[in-house]
Formats: structure tokens, C-alpha cells, sequence
């Protein structure tokens, strides 16, 4: 009998302090994923709007579009639209002919 009540506390002990491990909760960037410009090729006169699929473990608060031109040093800061199944949209304006613009 006495052996068996050591092993119940050995296992006991032992579940006790495996059990006891502190999980952390991942602490890294947001997933982005399924990023479509409509119109691909855009004319000059015409805008571009870009969704994205946004994605957080911890939950997503807002989703920011930055975007310039090529010869601009700053960006431009665009709140992007909450639409369904985690997807989001902002528009970029249109821009002179041959104007190469980054996002």
C-alpha cells in the first residue's frame, strides 16, 4: 500500500509541476494576405482601390493603407474599410500619367 501511495504522489508532483508552464501569446506581425489592386493597370484619370486580407491572432483594431509617389520622400496614411470575412479597402487617388506610385 505504501508503494502505491508514492507513486500516487510521485505522479501527483510530477502533473502538478508540468502543469504549471505559463503560455505565451504570440507577439509578431499581423498576417496580410490576397492584396488586388482593381484596375490592375489604372489610366490616369482613373483611381485604385486595394483590398487586403487582414488577419491578428490578438484581434485587428484598424487597418492603415500607406502610399507615395516614387519621386516622394513621405507617405500618404489611408484608414482602410472593414468589409466581411477580415478583408479591407482603400483607395489610392489617381495621379498624373507615368507617375509611379508605391504601397
Amino acid at each position: 500500500m505504501k508503494i502505491l501511495n508514492i507513486i500516487a504522489a510521485i505522479f501527483l508532483t510530477a502533473t502538478l509541476i508540468s502543469s504549471c508552464v505559463k503560455d505565451e501569446i504570440f507577439d509578431g506581425p499581423a498576417a496580410i494576405s490576397n492584396v488586388v489592386a482593381t484596375p490592375v493597370a489604372p489610366l490616369s484619370t482613373e483611381s485604385v482601390t486595394l483590398g487586403a486580407t487582414v488577419i491578428d491572432l490578438k484581434g485587428v483594431v484598424s487597418v492603415n493603407l500607406l502610399y507615395r509617389t516614387t519621386t516622394g520622400g513621405t507617405f500618404t496614411n489611408v484608414a482602410m474599410v472593414s468589409g466581411a470575412s477580415h478583408t479591407y479597402q482603400a483607395v489610392i487617388p489617381a495621379f498624373p500619367k507615368d507617375t509611379k506610385v508605391g504601397y
